[in-house]
């Protein structure tokens, strides 16, 4: 007599963890102008960031146990560096905060491209995967400009409001997506050095991305179809 064993069922993260990822990166950003209204100085925004993220970046990590120990720790130092946004007392620095919601997001969306590139099917998830990493990549650059503007004086020059600085991470969010986009308007201008070198790294890497992954992508959903019509005869 011979037992069978139950049929395991797919892991739903298997399948939609990268769609869940999508999701929650385009609702905040699609969120961003009733959020700045919300709350003018952009703490709210940036508060979401550090402490809504890490909910769908600890799913996203959860097909390894590595990633999902390293993702669980940044995700606990990005939400008690940014709990103050939320109306919670201070911990840390405003610095602080940025700091380890960039840590953070930067290892989100690194675990996110790294996972697409390692796929050897092309299916819903990874293209959701592919444009969420694009999405993750654009949010990660704005903590990065947002952290230089915090730490170096004269950073950045806003034209159109005549201030310096960024004044709020919204625009930090339009700056680094204009220029991962490599679509500039020229109303924020870098006038540090720090600024100038990682204004140039950020459209390099959009440059990079648009080419090598969807050159990747575009490759790879061939040799799939030529496959399958390969075995089909």
């Amino acid at each position: 007599m011979s037992l069978r064993r139950p049929k395991m069922r797919p892991a739903i993260s298997n399948d939609r963890r990268f769609i869940v990822a999508l999701v929650g990166v385009s609702a905040f950003l699609a969120l961003q102008p009733v959020l700045s209204q919300a709350r003018r100085e952009g703490g709210l925004q940036a508060g979401l960031v550090g402490v809504l993220f890490p909910l769908f970046g600890i799913w996203v990590a959860r097909d390894s146990r590595l990633h999902l120990i390293i993702s669980s720790i940044l995700s606990l130092l990005s939400v008690l560096g940014n709990v103050r946004h939320i109306g919670l007392p201070r911990i840390g620095s405003e610095t602080f905060g940025t700091a380890t919601a960039l840590l953070f997001t930067g290892y989100t969306t690194v675990i996110i491209l790294a996972s697409v590139l390692r796929s050897q099917r092309i299916t819903l998830n990874v293209i959701a995967g592919a444009v969420a990493g694009y999405l993750m990549l654009g949010v990660t650059w704005a903590m990065v400009h947002l952290l230089i503007d915090q730490c170096t004086a004269s950073a950045y020059s806003v034209t159109l409001l005549d201030a310096a600085g960024l004044p709020n991470f919204p625009t930090a969010v339009y700056y680094s997506f204009t220029t991962l986009l490599t679509i500039g308007f020229g109303d924020i201008t870098p006038t540090g050095s720090w600024a100038r070198a990682m204004t140039v790294m950020e459209g390099v890497t959009g440059f990079i991305y648009g080419t090598v992954v969807v050159a990747w992508l575009v490759a790879n959903h061939v040799t799939q179809i030529t496959a399958h019509k390969s075995g089909g005869e």
